[in-house]
């Protein structure tokens, strides 16, 4: 076998290859994009199921029982009532402050330490309050005085 002979039959070998290689490369997002689709694959006797998702969940037409199912999924970790951690990463956490009457501020320390960063703080009552000070441990809230002692929920969330 020369060296002409070798040579065309390594290029007749890579050539399907190579042409399979350079189309998907040229089509890489629409493949990536039809692999996250992809539900399950069946060939014979093999069945791989990727996902456990209904079409209808897909659709947004899904029942209030696979509503439920779904967003178990998504919860990592529950500690009810102080925190829920998420599957994309996002903490919430739930904090009840009692405020004693004729205060006007105070420090709170959050329950479980936000990893990068807290995003917003909701709170939930008839009490205006202004956040400052605000880390991924605690934040200092100031609000007006009052006569009573009174109670307010926090929603805090962070990733």
């Amino acid at each position: 076998m020369s060296w002409l002979e070798f040579f065309s039959s390594v290029l007749k070998t890579i050539a399907w290859p190579s042409i399979i290689g350079v189309i998907a490369f040229i089509y890489r997002n629409k493949i990536s994009t039809m692999i996250h689709r992809l539900i399950s694959v069946k060939y014979k006797d093999l069945d791989i199921k990727f996902a456990e998702v209904s079409k209808a969940m897909i659709d947004g037409n899904f029942s209030e029982k696979e509503k439920k199912e779904y967003q178990q999924l998504q919860i990592i970790y529950d500690e009810p009532p102080f925190f829920r951690l998420y599957a994309n990463g996002m903490l919430v956490q739930k904090i009840i402050l009692s405020i004693k009457a004729y205060v006007s501020s105070s420090d709170v320390t959050f329950v479980v330490v936000f990893p990068n960063e807290v995003i917003s703080i909701q709170p939930s009552g008839s009490i205006d309050i202004v956040v400052s000070n605000l880390t991924v441990s605690g934040c200092d809230l100031s609000y007006t005085s009052s006569t009573e002692d009174r109670e307010v929920t926090l929603i805090v969330s962070g990733i």
